[in-house]
């Protein structure tokens, strides 16, 4: 379809599957029906309107996980391979860590987030992180000897990358990335872990209701689930009721145990299994 190729024009959203353009482009459609009229006439107001609104909708759902320099992490990559100098090995992943907007955000406090997981959790040999992004290059601020680490995510490009970096990471993690879609995936399916990482996952799939977070949160088989949801706005601003109140009480309904961590920009639920 020439609409979906026109969308990912923008170098934003060149990685991202068709059907998951697609997925965003019906939502257009159903909310504004009149659009239908135009999805033929590529010059006309109407679709250009449709390009517009579908790219919101992609930047709101995966902007913020999306790496800006692909070429530059590759570059990196390389380095990191190289180098067996501790100090230049995490300067090398402070600058992947600022590739992508949402690991970019955590790079000051890190450390301290997994001080604080880790204390409640206690450590973990086997992590699964889930709609990750570049977040398993934090690795080296988990202060952990050893563990094993599956990531996924929805974006081939960068499940290609992050296979990349673990194979650079050498026998330090034994790491291994993979494609996933969370909006349909049967979680119960997924390995056993100690912990799974849920950043910012949870405001992305419920469009609607809370129920595909709660099919998760329930079908998953780890010890711990750690969620966490932004206390800004997709601009930048403060959110006025940052604290989920529905996380709160889905996990109380689900007879679960739960501590929170709070950062300046995020907050994070660390819910026993």
């Amino acid at each position: 379809m020439s609409l979906i190729a026109d969308i990912k024009k923008k170098s934003e959203f060149l990685e991202l599957q068709d059907s998951l353009v697609k997925e965003k482009l019906d939502e257009v459609l159903r909310q504004n029906p009149k659009l239908r009229e135009f999805l033929e006439r590529d010059r006309s107001e109407g679709y250009k309107k449709i390009v517009k609104l579908t790219r919101e909708k992609l930047h709101r759902a995966y902007g913020v996980f999306q790496i800006e320099d692909k070429s530059k992490a590759k570059n990196l990559l390389k380095e990191l391979g190289k180098t067996e100098d501790l100090h230049e090995t995490y300067s090398i992943h402070d600058l992947l860590l600022s590739l992508t907007m949402s690991t970019k955000e955590r790079l000051p406090f890190y450390e301290e987030l997994y001080s604080k997981i880790f204390e409640i959790t206690g450590k973990p040999k086997s992590i699964m992180d889930l709609g990750c992004g570049f977040n398993p290059m934090s690795f080296p601020f988990m202060n952990l000897e050893e563990a094993d680490y599956l990531a996924y995510d929805i974006n081939g490009d960068d499940i290609g990358i992050l296979n990349d970096y673990f194979r650079a990471m050498g026998d330090d993690l034994n790491g291994k990335a993979a494609l996933i879609n969370l909006e349909n995936v049967e979680c119960k399916t997924l390995p056993k872990t100690d912990v799974c990482f849920l950043f910012k996952v949870f405001d992305v799939l419920d469009r609607k209701d809370h129920k595909r977070s709660e099919e998760i949160i329930k079908s998953l088989n780890c010890k711990w689930i750690v969620a966490s949801f932004s206390t800004q706005t997709v601009s930048g601003k403060k959110m006025n009721h940052p604290h989920r109140g529905w996380m709160d009480r889905m996990l109380e309904r689900l007879g679960l145990k739960f501590k929170i961590v709070k950062f300046e920009n995020e907050i994070f639920y660390v819910i026993k299994k």
